[in-house]
C-alpha cells in the first residue's frame, strides 16, 4: 500500500510539478497504474484482508474509491452478493456474460466510466435483495459529489481545469481499460485462478463466504 502512494504522489509531482511535457505524460501514467492498483486494493480492504482491521479498511475503501467517483459503499456490498451468487445465480452483479468477438475491446473502450455505471446501476437494481444498498448508493453519492466538487474548485480557483480534466480523462481511459481488462480474464478463467485467503479448501468463488455486516 505505501508502495503504491508513493507511486501515486511520484505520478501527481511529475503531472502537476509544471515539468516537460514528456514528464507530465508519464506521471499520468503513473498515476494510471497507481489508481488502477489501488482499487484493486481496496476489494481486497472490503474483504477486511488488506489490514486486519475492518473499520478501519472500510474507511480506507471510501478514501481510495471517491476520487476515482467509484462507489465503495456500495461496491462492497455488490460484491457480498457476487461472491453468493458466482457461478449459480444470473443476478450476479459483477459477472461478465457476453463472450462474442470484440468483447474485450468494448469492454476496454467502456473503460472506467463503464465501471461505475454499473456499479451505480446494479447497486439501484439489487438494493431491492441487499437493503443497506440504499442507504450505501446515498453515501457515496454524497461522499464523491462533494469530493469531486472540492477538487473542481480548487482547479478553478488556480486556474488549473483543462490540466486537471485532461488528467480525469487519460487516467480514466488508461485504468478503466486495465481494470475492465482484469475483470474479464478472471471471470472468464482466462488466466491463473489466483487462491483468495477466505477460501477455505478448494471450492470454487461462489462458495466463498463474505463476513457479515
Amino acid at each position: 500500500m505505501a508502495l503504491l502512494l508513493a507511486v501515486l504522489a511520484l505520478g501527481a509531482w511529475f503531472y502537476w510539478g509544471h515539468l516537460a511535457w514528456p514528464i507530465r505524460l508519464a506521471g499520468l501514467l503513473l498515476l494510471s497504474l497507481a489508481e488502477a492498483l489501488l482499487l484493486i486494493a481496496s476489494h481486497e480492504a472490503g474483504h477486511g484482508t488488506l489490514l486486519g482491521r475492518r473499520r478501519l479498511e472500510r474507511a480506507l475503501a471510501l478514501l481510495i474509491g471517491w476520487p476515482m467517483a467509484w462507489p465503495s459503499a456500495s461496491y462492497r456490498l455488490l460484491h457480498g452478493l457476487h461472491h453468493r451468487w458466482s457461478g449459480s445465480d444470473p443476478r450476479d452483479p459483477e459477472q461478465v456474460r457476453l463472450r462474442s468477438p470484440g468483447v474485450v475491446w468494448r469492454l476496454c473502450l467502456f473503460g472506467g466510466v463503464g465501471l461505475v455505471l454499473r456499479a451505480y446501476l446494479e447497486a439501484w437494481r439489487l438494493r431491492g435483495v441487499q437493503p443497506r444498498l440504499g442507504g450505501a448508493l446515498l453515501l457515496d453519492a454524497i461522499g464523491v459529489a462533494l469530493l469531486q466538487l472540492l477538487v473542481l474548485a480548487i482547479a478553478l480557483h488556480q486556474q488549473l481545469l483543462l490540466p486537471y480534466l485532461l488528467s480525469w480523462v487519460v487516467v480514466e481511459r488508461l485504468a478503466g481499460a486495465a481494470l475492465q481488462l482484469r475483470g474479464a480474464i478472471e471471470h472468464w478463467q482466462l488466466g491463473p485462478v489466483a487462491v483468495h485467503p477466505l477460501i477455505t479448501g478448494s471450492m470454487a468463488p461462489a462458495r466463498l463466504t463474505f463476513p457479515p455486516g
